[in-house]
């Protein structure tokens, strides 16, 4: 009887083709490349070739379980000569986009580069019968059945016994002495393991009754972790404001803080951001002071109140920012918004909350990863935010007080902007109306692309997938 067999035929040679994307490409940088779809593929120069050859290191490679309908010219052949094939086990490298349109989310283009494929080929192969050989019984005595037993739990049980057993051990270490030192204690323990050979008879007697002493560890862990409270996870609820004391003395002086960034143009800036000490005070004292509750129909009102109140005491601020402006020749507005966002998109970050920590932090997901990520988290701070002066005074805040922050700027400096929230991601975010590209709302007619503002490296109109969802955005001023 004769079967068919796959025995494909590799070829390499000079990539083009058209693509779209369901996203925006500009260039190699950060694009997803399993997202890209391509269609109206030529190959030239095409030669057969091994496909264990390597393709270099720092190649962008695109790897596609076959590729259809693909023009083929080869390297020696007759001209104009050409036939289709479709390809299996393809990689895409060196690859460039060229020709790009972008309408709406969509992207269209060229794109180019080195490919490597196979050619669909099948062998016929012939199956020969082979004569069975009788097999040799040998008959043994039988095993008892408790030495069957033993065998079968030594042989199966065994070893996924010593596996709970260790993994049982490492939890106990992690919660007694913290995950570093558990790491540390791991290391040493398997050097000296695989060096025990050497000096096997030490060695040998240790860890002959190291067992007695992990199985204790075992129990004790075990007996803190679920009858004790004397394992606690590391909070940090507060950290202090290097100006505490002198705040404390009643006296007015300049809070200032120096800071480094770069932009998303990769221009380098530097300023110190400054506000007094007795307008902050006095900005907190009239944040505190409004007679209003945590409804969400009142945010509107009291993020426009605090921002208009800071709006003319953040001299200081706005006199550095019009010398970074001036420093730049040509700078264009969007560029400029760039400069403002990335500044506080490198101040730290840090909750405010209305109620308290050490509550929320039990009952809130979003402020128990944040606290167990490392973020400070302040207790019954009115209405959960900052002033736009006691951001710069603490010289930290969280998503709204960088928002409303952002928006008492960006009014100065005649931008047209909003700030956006959501119930559903627990976030707030800016919005801006300038000629961009990316996720935007549309409040009264206009566009106004979004702006993440609590973390470097994101640019206009980018925000995550995971609150990507423009619909649960809602404008509050």
């Amino acid at each position: 009887m004769k079967i068919k067999v796959n025995n494909n035929l590799y070829i390499k040679g000079s990539f083009t083709g058209k693509y779209y994307a369901e996203s925006s490409i500009s260039s190699i940088s950060g694009v997803n490349l399993s997202k890209i779809n391509i269609v109206e593929a030529n190959i030239e120069s095409a030669v057969k070739s091994s496909y264990l050859e390597s393709v270099g290191a720092n190649s962008i490679s695109l790897h596609l379980s076959s590729l259809n309908d693909v023009k083929i010219n080869p390297k020696k052949s007759i001209k104009n000569h050409q036939f289709n094939e479709d390809l299996s086990d393809v990689i895409i490298y060196n690859i460039e986009f060229s020709e790009i349109i972008r309408e709406g989310d969509m992207t269209f283009g060229t794109i180019s580069g080195n490919i490597y494929g196979a050619l669909y080929n099948q062998d016929e192969i012939e199956i020969v019968k082979i004569k069975k050989i009788k097999p040799e019984y040998v008959i043994s005595k039988p095993k008892p059945k408790f030495a069957i037993f033993k065998d079968k739990v030594k042989l199966n049980l065994l070893p996924y016994l010593t596996y709970v057993f260790y993994a049982f051990l490492i939890v106990c270490f992690a919660n007694i002495l913290g995950a570093l030192e558990t790491l540390i204690i791991a290391s040493v323990l398997a050097l000296l393991y695989f060096f025990s050979k050497y000096i096997f008879r030490l060695f040998n007697y240790i860890f002959k009754y190291t067992y007695f002493f992990f199985l204790l560890l075992v129990f004790y862990g075990l007996g803190s972790l679920f009858f004790t409270n004397s394992i606690k996870e590391k909070k940090v609820y507060y950290e202090k404001n290097i100006y505490d004391e002198s705040l404390k003395s009643g006296e007015n002086f300049l809070m200032s803080y120096k800071i480094d960034w770069n932009d998303n143009n990769n221009r380098k800036h530097s300023t110190t951001l400054s506000v007094n000490s007795n307008e902050y005070f006095k900005s907190k004292e009239f944040k505190d002071n409004l007679q209003l509750d945590l409804r969400l129909k009142n945010m509107p009102v009291i993020y426009s109140d605090i921002s208009k109140r800071d709006y003319e005491k953040l001299s200081n601020i706005y006199s550095s920012l019009k010398k970074i402006k001036s420093s730049i020749p040509n700078i264009s507005r969007k560029e400029f918004a760039d400069v403002l966002v990335t500044m506080v998109q490198n101040i730290p970050y840090g909750l405010q909350l209305s109620g308290d920590c050490s509550v929320l932090y039990e009952s809130n997901d979003m402020v128990n990863k944040l606290v167990k990520a490392g973020f400070t988290c302040e207790s019954n701070i009115k209405f959960g935010i900052y002033s736009p002066l006691e951001f710069i005074g603490n010289f930290k805040g969280d998503c709204d007080t960088r928002t409303v922050f952002l928006y008492t700027l960006f009014k100065k400096f005649n931008y047209d902007a909003v700030i956006l929230n959501s119930l559903q991601y627990e976030h707030s975010i800016l919005g801006i109306n300038l000629p961009s590209y990316g996720k935007f709302k549309i409040h009264n007619g206009k566009k106004y692309y979004v702006w993440e503002t609590t973390a470097p490296g994101f640019e206009i109109g980018v925000i995550p997938k995971n609150i990507g969802d423009i619909s649960k955005w809602y404008v509050v001023i």
